[in-house]
C-alpha cells in the first residue's frame, strides 16, 4: 500500500510538471507578487509584533490560494488518472497473460476437490475455478475473472504425485485468500500507469517546440528534429533531474514489488500448510530447480529461490524476522511519502489540522505507514515469532531504517530543481535531525516489544497486541518526525543568531518554541504513557513475570525499563543499537514460455 500511495504522489506531481508547462510563468510571476507585499509588510527585527506577522502571512495565503487551488487541481488529476489508469491495467494484464496461457480448459477431475477443502479452510465463501493451461505454460498462476478467482495449472502438473499437486493447488489458493491477486495485479498496473503519467509532461514540451502551422503542430517534421529537442531538454538541469529521479523512482518500484511479492511467496507456503502436513510441499519444492538467474536478476525475482522457500517452511520464524533490506525498503519508500505528501496537501486556512503547517499534518499519515509497514511486523517477529537461534542484527535495523528515509528523502520526485536551493526537503538539516530521530523511536520501539514478550510463550499475535503494536509505534514515529522537524526549523531559525553561544541559543529557541505551541507538551504526555506501559509491562507478574523473578532479577528489570536504550541494551545483553541512545528525541519522545510444457510445474505464483 506505501508503494502504491508513493506511485499515485508521482502521478500527482507530474500533474503539477504539466500545470506549470501550460500555464507558463503567469503563476510563477503572481507568486513573486504576493512575495513581495509580504516583505513589505512583515514586520522586520528581533522585537517583531506576532499579530502583524501572523496578519502579514494570512494576506500572504489569501493572494497565493488561488494559484494554489489552481495547481492542486492539476496535482489531484494527475494522481487520479494515475489510479484509474492502474485499475484498467490491473484488470487487462491477467487477460492477456490467460490469452498467451491457453488455450484454457477446465481442469481434469479431482483436482477442483483440493481447492475447495483449502478454500473452506481459509475462509473463502466461493472456491477458486481451476484450470489447465496450454502447452506453452510452465507456471501456475491466479487471477479474478468476472469476480471469481481463477488457478491456471500448466499440464505437466498432471505428472505430479497427487500430495504435490494438492499442495500445489493449496498454495495458490493461499494467494486467492490473502488478497494477493488484487495487490500483485494493481501493483503491476500502477506501475505502468505512473510511466505513462510521467511521460505526459515531456511530451508536452516537445509538442510545444514543434513548428505550427495554422495553429497547430507540424507532426511531420518531428522525425527530423526529435533528436535535437531530445538533446536539448534534456540538458536543461530540470529535466535531466526530473528524468533522473523518475528512472530512479519507477526502478525503486519494480526492486520493492518483487520484494514484496517474495515475501508473499512465503506467507503463502505458510498458509496453505498450516496445521497440516508439510511433506507434499517439501516435496515440490525440493523437486524444483532454481531459476532465479544471475546476482543482477535476483533483485528483480518475483519469486524466492527454492532453497529459501523449504528452509521458511521449516523454520517459519525465519518469516516473521525483520530483514535489512526490508527495513531499508521501508524507510525509502517513507521518505519519498513524507515531502510528498506534505507538498501536495492543501495550505494555508484550508489545513488538515488545526495546529502546525503541512509537514505536521503529513507526519500523521507517514507514521501510521511506518508504523503499519515496519513497527507492527518487528512486534509480530518478537512477540509471535521468538524462537532459538541468533535474531536479528538490531544495529544494522537501527541504521538500516535511517538510512533508508535519507535516501528517499534525497530521491523523492517531488524535490526535482530543489538540491541547490532550500534542499529536498525544505531545510538541509532535516536530512539530520529527521533520520536520527526516526532511528531513536525505532530504538525505543524494539525495546517496548520486548518488554511487551516477557513472560510469555511464542505464539500467534492478538488482536489486542496488534492494536497495542500499531498505538504505540504511531506515537513513537509521529512523534519522532514532528521533533526531527521541530528541531531543524529552531536550528535554522536560532542557530545563525548572533547573540548568545551558538548551540545555546538554538536550544532556549526550541525550549521557547515549545512552550508556546504546546505541541511538545502532547508529545512528552504521549511518551510518558508509554513509559508507564513500559514499566508496568516490565514488572507485571505471571509465569516467568517479573513477580516471579528474584529481587536481583526484579531490580534489574526495573533499572532496565527507566534506562536510556544503550544502558537498557547492556543489562539484558541484547543490544538495541546506538542510534536509539543518541537521538536527541528518543528517550523522552513465467509467463507462458517454450514448448517444454510437461516439465515439473512449480509451486510459484505469477500473482504474488
Amino acid at each position: 500500500m506505501l508503494l502504491l500511495l508513493v506511485l499515485l504522489l508521482a502521478g500527482g506531481y507530474a500533474g503539477r510538471v504539466l500545470f506549470v508547462g501550460l500555464r507558463g510563468s503567469a503563476p510563477a510571476r503572481a507568486l513573486e507578487q504576493c512575495s513581495a507585499v509580504y516583505e513589505r509588510e512583515a514586520p522586520a527585527g528581533p522585537q517583531a509584533d506576532p499579530r502583524r506577522s501572523a496578519a502579514a502571512l494570512a494576506r500572504l495565503q489569501e493572494c497565493t490560494a488561488d494559484v494554489q487551488r489552481e495547481m492542486d487541481v492539476f496535482v489531484v488529476a494527475g494522481a487520479a488518472v494515475t489510479l484509474a489508469l492502474g485499475l484498467l491495467l490491473m484488470r487487462l494484464l491477467p487477460l492477456l497473460l490467460a490469452r498467451r496461457a491457453g488455450p484454457l480448459v477446465p481442469a481434469p477431475p479431482g483436482w477442483s476437490e483440493p481447492a475447495a477443502e483449502a478454500a473452506r479452510e481459509l475462509g473463502l465463501r466461493r472456491a477458486p475455478e481451476v484450470l489447465r493451461g496450454g502447452l506453452r505454460l510452465r507456471e501456475a498462476f491466479a487471477y479474478a475473472h468476472h469476480g471469481r478467482a481463477r488457478i491456471v495449472l500448466p499440464p505437466g502438473a498432471a505428472g505430479l504425485p497427487p500430495e504435490q499437486r494438492t499442495a500445489l493447488i493449496r498454495h495458490e489458493t493461499a494467494h486467492v485468500a490473502a488478497g494477493d491477486i488484487t495487490l500483485a495485479w494493481l501493483t503491476r498496473g500502477v506501475r505502468w500507469a505512473v510511466l505513462t503519467v510521467l511521460m505526459v509532461p515531456l511530451l508536452h514540451v516537445l509538442v510545444s517546440a514543434l513548428p505550427s502551422t495554422d495553429g497547430a503542430p507540424s507532426l511531420s517534421s518531428l522525425p527530423a528534429i526529435l533528436p535535437g529537442l531530445l538533446w536539448k531538454m534534456f540538458t536543461l538541469p530540470f529535466y535531466l533531474d526530473y528524468g533522473l529521479r523518475a528512472v530512479l523512482l519507477l526502478g525503486t518500484a519494480a526492486v520493492v514489488a518483487a520484494a514484496l511479492l517474495r515475501r508473499r511467496e512465503y506467507e503463502a507456503d505458510l498458509r496453505s500448510v498450516h496445521g497440516r502436513p508439510t511433506g507434499g510441499l517439501q516435496a515440490l519444492l525440493t523437486d524444483r530447480a532454481d531459476s532465479s538467474g544471475r546476482w543482477w536478476h535476483r533483485p528483480f525475482a518475483l519469486h524466492p529461490a527454492p532453497a529459501r522457500r523449504l528452509a521458511a517452511v521449516r523454520r517459519p520464524d525465519l518469516v516473521l524476522r525483520s530483514s535489512v533490506t526490508g527495513t531499508a525498503a521501508v524507510g525509502l519508500l517513507v521518505g519519498m511519502f513524507l515531502p510528498a505528501l506534505e507538498a501536495a496537501l492543501p495550505q494555508g486556512p484550508h489545513r488538515l489540522l488545526p495546529w502546525g503547517d503541512q509537514l505536521h499534518t503529513a507526519a500523521v499519515p507517514a507514521g501510521l505507514a511506518l508504523a503499519v509497514a515496519w513497527g507492527v511486523p518487528l512486534w509480530t517477529g518478537v512477540l509471535a515469532g521468538r524462537a532459538p537461534g541468533r535474531p536479528p542484527g538490531t544495529r544494522r535495523l537501527l541504521l538500516a531504517l535511517p538510512a533508508g528515509l535519507l535516501l528517499g528523502l534525497l530521491a523523492q520526485l517531488w524535490a526535482t530543481g530543489l538540491i541547490r536551493t532550500p534542499g529536498p526537503f525544505g531545510l538541509w538539516s532535516t536530512l539530520v535531525t529527521v533520520p536520527v530521530a526516526v532511528a531513536g523511536a525505532a530504538g525505543c520501539s524494539l525495546v517496548l516489544a520486548r518488554l511487551r514478550s516477557g513472560g510469555r510463550t511464542a505464539g500467534r499475535m492478538t488482536r489486542r497486541d496488534r492494536l497495542v503494536a500499531t498505538a504505540v509505534n504511531l506515537a513513537l514515529f509521529t512523534g519522532a518526525f514532528w521533533a526531527g522537524q521541530d528541531t531543524a526549523l529552531s536550528f535554522h531559525i536560532f542557530g545563525s543568531s548572533p547573540a548568545g553561544g551558538g548551540w545555546t541559543v538554538w536550544w532556549n529557541g526550541y525550549i521557547a518554541a515549545a512552550m508556546f505551541t504546546g505541541r511538545e507538551t502532547v508529545i512528552a504526555a504521549a511518551l510518558a504513557v508509554v513509559a508507564f506501559l513500559a514499566w508496568r509491562w516490565s514488572v507485571r507478574g505471571g509465569p516467568g513475570g517479573a513477580l516471579h523473578d528474584s529481587p536481583g532479577a526484579l531490580r534489574r528489570r526495573r533499572t532496565a525499563a527507566w534506562a536510556p536504550p544503550s544502558s537498557r541494551s547492556q543489562l539484558s545483553r541484547r543490544p538495541s543499537g546506538p542510534l536509539s541512545a543518541r537521538s536527541p528525541r528518543a528517550g523522552p519522545f513465467r509467463r507462458p514460455s517454450g514448448p517444454e510444457a510437461t516439465a515439473r510445474p512449480t509451486v510459484s505464483s505469477t500473482c504474488g
